[in-house]
């Protein structure tokens, strides 16, 4: 089975949706980790400017 999650800038979110798939006695072969381009948000000044 191949774990897919969502990576967090401070990995706590991720840790424990592995944790709790392992914990649960699932066997997983495979652990994807996948994260958001940081270069597609825009950032605060630029929302606040196109605002």
């Amino acid at each position: 089975m191949i774990l897919g999650t969502l990576g967090s800038d401070k990995s706590v979110t991720t840790v424990d949706a592995i944790m709790t798939e392992i914990f649960t006695g699932i066997k997983l072969d495979e652990i994807r980790i996948y994260r958001e381009d940081a270069n597609t948000k825009p950032d605060f000044v630029t929302k606040m400017k196109d605002a």
